[in-house]
């Protein structure tokens, strides 16, 4: 458990609350920059907008995830939701719904993605290290970039960058 992790587990004390909300105001800047560098007059409103849902979201956080991914999760879904906004709205009236049906996808095609999906999953819980699993999920799903991943798991950043390489390729060898 991180020192993050430990000021989060007490959300009655004000000088802890107050440090881990600094913490994760740089932590949402760096994500939400990276998701918005179209839109830099966005950051600092999304940024504020991710800090209060962290706060509100405290008492309620369970230890057995890293406080971070919280916060990650929270920011990108706040960038998304402000890059949500900015797109222009078609009426429906104006939508050919014809030309939709003829654009899906073949069942044939649907089947092997979701077959390759799976031999990626099997790939990954039996080819992998628990570390190079932790690795891919924190730069995937979680969308950590490789510095913050490494910091994360207490690795150099070019230690991360190569297990994260050759974790890929394993995953990969095992999916085709």
């Amino acid at each position: 458990m991180t020192d993050l992790d430990q000021l989060a587990l007490d959300p009655t004390n004000p000088a802890a609350v107050e440090q881990l909300l600094r913490h994760a105001r740089a932590h949402a800047t760096t994500i939400i920059r990276s998701r918005l560098r179209r839109h830099p007059y966005l950051v600092e409103d999304v940024v504020q907008d991710t800090v209060i849902a962290t706060w509100t979201c405290l008492p309620r956080w369970r230890p057995d995830r890293p406080f971070l991914a919280l916060v990650t999760r929270i920011a990108v879904n706040m960038s998304v939701n402000a890059l949500r906004a900015l797109r222009p709205t078609v009426p429906l009236e104006s939508v050919d719904f014809g030309l939709l049906a003829d654009d899906a996808p073949d069942l044939a095609d649907i089947a092997a993605v979701s077959d390759m999906y799976a031999r990626a999953q099997v790939a990954m819980q039996t080819q992998l290290s628990d570390v190079d699993h932790r690795l891919l999920r924190l730069r995937f799903l979680h969308a950590l970039s490789s510095v913050e991943a490494a910091h994360v798991l207490g690795l150099t950043h070019g230690a991360a960058r190569l297990r994260q390489h050759r974790a890929l390729k394993k995953v990969a060898a095992h999916v085709h």
